[in-house]
């Protein structure tokens, strides 16, 4: 500024800077309607439209003082739910002095903020007095001692919110979420180094800590839940659709950190910590229902989802899941697994059941078995290894695909019947790169895979096995044998344009009980 090329301000304008376009303002909240002026004296008039079309403006406000703000008080009985309106500002004795909204905003149905907490102030982010029951709930100085106190004191409405302080609450009953309860928003502290801890103390088949019974677009965030049968249940067609989990523990109950059953529907479960858990420390079944990004660990299994549906999948993206004492991730029909870690688990990684669930891009190491793939399940582009047993597992009737796999540093790589092992890289395994069983229907086989095996057979097919097909793969064994078939296993046997690389004391194949150094 301050040059020949600034541009001079007006002599005389009006600037509207709140609200400008795109706020939701709730009903029954109090609104500062902002603007800027000079040039002229007098008072302003404060206008308001919410005609779809062209404005049609209605007196919000008159002859207030040209102070730059007036608190808007948003009445539901005067202002209704609606996404077009604008706010005029003008001076009354210059009517041409006049700005508005550059775009509509929204008024949005009230929003009421509840206050629980315990019988201590000790550390507590949100309320200044200990919790009563007797309380109203509606201030940081009143609040109330339970949840279940405010759900059954008040009808909540959509964009409600209960805030619950640091502290312990030992429940005497389940928090029933019911479809009066719909759009209600349940939240703990965020400092860190609070916690709102609620706990069921009751283990029982009937006791949860959250019970949801028809409530939609729940949310649960930054909060311990603990001490029940599952610590939040949606039992099978609740129809308690779009819940959202999220920054919260899911600790130390019976069965499952939370159990979906099928007939609720898009649920988001993310970044929490799940552990300690008797069963599954996420089951969550139904379609389009999510886990994403949480901490799955020490569990009796890790996350368990199944959809037999044509609605929409179940996602399982970009968790960390380890350390249980039975599967990783167990999934069944359509179901995505992907970017997750799965790691020191007991039993297997991950397991896929059904030719419409697909793993890919996941990191499987350090259980006792990596990767299932059965009844079709598919695994593409995956890093498995360092498992005790087997690295990828395929199996079942019509076996399963495994594509673009890279497996190493376990006892067997992959092993597999029935089954398509095509485009993988498989190497350094203890005692097999891949053994099959054969069996093979249109598609599969063993094609296009390079594996390098030191020790031990590079393919190893099993006893008495059928139709096995070993086509335009890599092969390099070091000390042991490139192709291992039995006596019993040559019926429709057939190797093809494989490239094959041996070490000094490695034999090319093994066939009608004799070891071969050369192709000749």
């Amino acid at each position: 500024g301050n040059t020949a090329q600034a541009s001079r301000s007006p002599a005389q304008y009006m600037l509207v800077t709140n609200p400008n376009g795109g706020e939701a303002i709730p009903q029954e909240s109090t609104y500062d309607i902002r603007w800027r002026s000079a040039g002229f004296g007098g008072n302003v008039a404060i206008e308001y439209s919410v005609a779809a079309g062209a404005p049609v403006w209605q007196m919000l406000a008159d002859d207030q003082a040209n102070d730059g703000s007036h608190l808007w008080t948003v009445a539901p009985g005067t202002f209704a739910v609606a996404d077009t309106y604008r706010i005029r500002v003008r001076s009354i004795d210059t009517p041409a002095i006049v700005d508005a909204s550059n775009a509509a905003f929204s008024v949005t149905p009230p929003i009421s903020i509840f206050y629980v907490n315990d019988g201590s102030t000790t550390g507590d982010q949100y309320t200044t007095a200990i919790g009563n029951d007797a309380n109203d709930g509606l201030t940081a100085a009143t609040p109330k001692a339970t949840i279940r106190g405010v759900l059954e004191a008040y009808d909540l409405d959509a964009g409600d919110i209960i805030r619950v302080d640091n502290g312990s609450y030992l429940l005497t009953a389940n928090i029933e979420l019911v479809t009066q309860d719909s759009g209600v928003t349940i939240e703990g502290p965020t400092f860190d180094g609070l916690a709102a801890v609620l706990d069921r103390g009751n283990t029982s088949s009937t006791s949860f800590v959250f019970n949801l019974l028809g409530a939609d677009d729940v949310t649960l965030r930054n909060l311990v839940i603990r001490g029940g049968y599952h610590g939040i249940s949606a039992a099978n067609a609740a129809g308690s659709d779009r819940l959202t989990v999220e920054n919260s523990e899911l600790i130390r109950n019976s069965q499952s950190g939370i159990s979906i059953a099928d007939g609720n529907v898009n649920a988001l479960i993310s970044d929490n910590e799940v552990y300690g858990n008797g069963s599954w420390g996420i089951n969550i079944n139904g379609a389009g229902n999510r886990a994403v990004g949480n901490h799955v660990w020490s569990n009796g299994g890790g996350i368990t989802a199944s959809y037999n549906g044509q609605a929409a999948c179940i996602e399982i993206i970009g968790n960390t899941v380890h350390d249980n004492s039975s599967t990783g991730i167990a999934v069944s029909y359509w179901v995505l697994v992907d970017g997750n870690r799965a790691y020191g688990n007991g039993s297997w990684g991950v397991t896929l059941y059904d030719d419409r669930s697909l793993a890919t891009n996941n990191e499987i190491y350090r259980n006792a078995n990596g990767l299932v793939l059965s009844v079709g399940g598919v695994g593409r582009d995956n890093r498995v290894y360092a498992n005790t047993g087997t690295g990828i597992e395929l199996s079942g009737s019509g076996g399963g695909i495994a594509e673009g796999n890279v497996v190493y540093g376990n006892n067997i790589g992959i092993t597999e019947g029935q089954s398509r092992v095509a485009g993988n890289i498989v190497y350094d395994n203890v005692s097999a790169g891949i053994v099959t069983s054969g069996y093979r229907g249109e598609g599969d086989g063993i094609i296009g895979t390079t594996v390098v095996q030191p020790t031990g057979d590079a393919i190893r097919v099993g006893g008495g096995a059928q139709n096995v097909l070993i086509r335009n793969n890599i092969i390099e064994a070091g000390n042991g044998i490139a192709i291992n078939v039995p006596s019993n296993a040559q019926d429709g046997f057939a190797s093809d344009y494989n490239l094959f690389r041996l070490g000094a004391g490695a034999r090319i194949s093994y066939w009608e009980d004799r070891a071969y150094f050369t192709l000749a």
